[in-house]
């Protein structure tokens, strides 16, 4: 695949929150593993820091999406781009 659908649709919800909302941070995560995601999550300009990092509630020990990484971006940093 890697048409970039994903990276678009994922820019305009940034723009939406920060230009149309006025939200001061984004977050978002992605279940440990997929790299497609946190690709997606760098290119935009999200960093991660795994100290952030946290289990979903309701997943048993083991399950493969139980351990999720957070990414974050603050309004200040997606509007100089």
């Amino acid at each position: 695949m890697g048409l970039g659908y994903a990276t678009e649709a994922a820019s305009a919800a940034l723009s939406f929150g920060f230009e149309r909302l006025a939200l001061s941070e984004v977050v978002a995560n992605a279940a440990v593993g997929n790299s497609a995601s946190t690709r997606v999550m760098e290119r935009l300009g999200m960093s991660h820091h795994p100290r952030d990092d946290f289990d979903l509630p309701g997943r048993a020990e083991g399950h493969p999406l139980r351990r999720q990484v957070l990414y974050r971006i603050a309004a200040g940093k997606w509007l100089k781009k």
